[in-house]
């Protein structure tokens, strides 16, 4: 397999990792998002004392920031992922064209034919 075919199915297998992280991360979100709305439903419900209440709001900035963390990984992968989304077709195009053009030099390259145009005897 040449180096080009090579390259362009590190390129498409990148844009497939994008996605699959892309939708970890939105998975994770939205747990934490779940996550924050249990620990503000128990605050809401429950009678505390300093010491449980110091727990709760402990235990919710974490989430929060873990969140924090998350979204900050997201929004760049985000901007990655819609431009690369833009291009996905001109991409399989690409790849569609470099194996072929790498298959047909494979063929000929197995069927050599040459006939020499100007020595008449092969040396």
């Amino acid at each position: 397999m040449c180096k080009a075919v090579n390259l362009i199915e590190i390129i498409v297998s990148s844009i497939k990792e994008v996605d699959i992280e892309f939708d970890r991360l939105i998975k994770e979100q939205s747990r934490l998002d779940l996550t924050q709305e249990d620990l503000l439903h128990l605050i809401e419900n429950d009678n505390f004392n300093a010491a449980e209440g110091y727990f709760y709001a402990k235990r919710l900035k974490d989430v929060r920031m873990e969140r924090r963390d998350v979204k900050n990984e997201l929004e760049p992968l985000a901007s990655l992922r819609d431009s690369l989304h833009n291009q996905k077709l001109e991409f399989g195009k690409i790849e569609t064209r470099v194996k072929n053009i790498d298959v047909k030099l494979k063929r000929l390259k197995d069927n050599k034919v040459y006939s020499p145009r100007i020595l008449k005897v092969a040396l």
